[in-house]
């Protein structure tokens, strides 16, 4: 069985969101233990890591204190002996995260920063070569460049394979032709080379694949118990979604995109899923882009209202754990799936229309111009019974 050396770019944990143990990094971690796998990477990489969980996370930590304490009813809710121990848990987090990352990485082969050629980065960085190629980012890019050139003296050195996953351009176009680098986008995709190497893959495979039409149909109970209220902020800049009414689950269209990990000794497999949801919303709103608001009465007029509907796709993933049979006879069986969080960054509305309710809207003209019979509203009043154009001549 072939034994796969693996180098994760910085870029990878960040994605995870340091999530060590679950997901993609466990499987990793688990192929590692079981010995079908090897762990390597750079201490440059190793420190981008810590810094970025010390920034990124910590930065998190104390938006989510100060969350509590500007929201009186957050804070007003807990008592100060249990603010304080969330705070003091928030605030450790980022060491919490570090020591996590310290054990996770254990075992891992660093590769040497010695012998490395100044004058070779600089040609890079002067030529420029990737990772070079973006101008604006040239100097930032030197940790990278030190990395690359690492892997690159390791596989001139030792002849062998290094499976490389980052989703950095600059890095694939450093390495993409290199004797020995094998470049990887994510890592779900590496991992399914690997199970690929257990006697059960195709099965495990062929099961799923007839099992999507019930997964897709999970999905759809999983979304409509989510909280949509977000898809709201997506309108247009004027119109204020006022309330969610209703949310009808089109469609689901669900693809496997690989299995990340088999344990044929406890019996299972992980299977993972991608697709894009396709939601109908119904809404009221509150429309702003004719309001005008009156200094001496102090209250905003022509606000309309009404009733919209909005399509929208968004992408979702979700893993599923496939036991496998104990014995012969037995049959594969699928267990509940765990849906990841919807990324609502990556929503796109498709359709979206909106019905004014003219019962609700307030008329902003009161009356018409005597000299030229325009419509007079609180943007044209001449103030004597005429429009503004008038207005001077009487």
């Amino acid at each position: 069985m072939t034994t796969f050396d693996v180098f994760l770019d910085t870029n990878i944990f960040v994605k995870a969101k340091y999530n060590f143990y679950g997901a993609s990094l466990d499987a990793l971690r688990k192929y590692c233990d079981d010995g079908i796998a090897a762990m390597f990477s750079n201490d440059i990489i190793i420190r981008e890591v810590k810094r970025h969980i010390n920034t990124d996370v910590l930065l998190t930590a104390r938006q989510a204190k100060n969350t509590i304490k500007d929201h009186g009813e957050l804070k007003n809710a807990i008592t100060p002996e249990v603010f304080k121990i969330i705070e003091k848990a928030l605030l450790v987090a980022p060491q919490k995260l570090e020591t996590a990352f310290d054990y996770y990485m254990n075992g891992t082969v660093l590769l040497s920063n010695a012998g490395l050629s100044l004058i070779s980065l600089f040609d890079d960085y002067f030529m420029p070569r990737a990772p070079f190629e973006n101008s604006k980012e040239k100097k930032s890019e030197f940790p990278d460049a030190a990395v690359i050139m690492s892997i690159k003296q390791y596989l001139t050195e030792k002849e062998t394979t290094l499976h490389i996953v980052t989703d950095d351009n600059g890095w694939r176009d450093a390495l993409k032709d290199f004797p020995g680098a094998v470049m990887h986008s994510e890592l779900k995709s590496l991992l399914t080379e690997i199970s690929k190497q257990k006697e059960i893959f195709e099965q495990v495979t062929s099961f799923v694949g007839e099992k999507i039409a019930s997964l897709q149909e999970c999905a759809k109970d999983w979304l409509r118990d989510q909280d949509w209220d977000f898809a709201g902020d997506e309108f247009e800049p004027c119109v204020e979604c006022d309330e969610i009414d209703e949310v009808d689950v089109r469609d689901v269209s669900l693809v496997l995109d690989g299995i990340e990990y088999i344990d044929n000794t406890d019996g299972y497999a992980i299977a993972t899923l991608s697709g894009i949801a396709k939601i109908k919303i119904s809404f009221s709103y509150i429309d702003h882009t004719e309001e005008i608001y009156d200094k001496e009465d102090h209250v905003w007029y022509n606000t309309a209202y009404g009733d919209g509907v909005a399509e929208i796709e968004i992408p979702m993933d979700l893993s599923v754990t496939v036991i496998l049979p104990a014995k012969n006879g037995d049959e594969f069986e699928l267990d509940v799936p765990e849906f990841n969080d919807l990324n609502k960054a990556s929503s796109e509305t498709i359709e979206f229309e909106l019905t004014e309710n003219k019962e609700d809207f307030h008329d902003p003209y009161f009356g018409l111009c005597p000299d030229c019979g325009k419509k007079i509203g609180l943007h044209n009043d001449g103030g004597n019974g005429f429009c503004t154009d008038c207005a001077p001549r009487h």
